[in-house]
């Protein structure tokens, strides 16, 4: 459990010093290049969520994001998981949910700037983190929540 404190706290501090950084280096020039035709840093202010959907509904992000953090806490926490993949999913979405959750509540939009030349929106950090949480519990469901649900009714018994 500790690890998973500190894993969560080290997602959310690399996605608001890059954003920090972000915010003193690229905003003002807009967008810097890093790899030619493939990866550049462009500052987005996103209001809305992927390819600017739902644009200006603050509030039913803040709303849902809260919900979203709040379950994987309490699954991860308070029902004490054992599967790797459900625990390294909780703690990226845990994380990766709070990065962004921080800019909505205190900016009123998230800080985008990861901009691929062969994946069309604009993410951050936390982006990231939320996909590869997305993944890992794709992967849990797929794989292994029945094999974890049967050993529990087996114990139970």
């Amino acid at each position: 459990m500790i690890v998973s404190i500190i894993l969560i706290v080290v997602i959310i501090g690399l996605d608001q010093v890059s954003k920090l950084l972000v915010c003193e280096y690229v905003k003002p020039v807009g967008s810097i290049s890093i790899l030619s035709n493939v990866l550049s840093f462009t500052y987005v202010e996103n209001y809305g969520a992927a390819f600017g959907i739902l644009k200006n509904e603050r509030w039913f992000f803040i709303i849902v994001s809260l919900i979203m953090i709040l379950a994987f806490m309490y699954l991860l926490f308070f029902k004490k998981v054992k599967n790797k993949w459900l625990i390294a999913s909780s703690v990226l979405l845990i994380g990766g949910g709070v990065g962004n959750l921080i800019d909505r509540i205190f900016k009123g939009y998230v800080i985008d700037f990861i901009s691929l030349s062969f994946f069309k929106p604009v993410c951050n950090l936390a982006d990231y983190f939320i996909t590869a949480g997305a993944v890992c519990l794709i992967m849990y469901i797929v794989f292994f929540y029945k094999e974890t649900e049967q050993k529990e009714v087996k114990e139970a018994k």
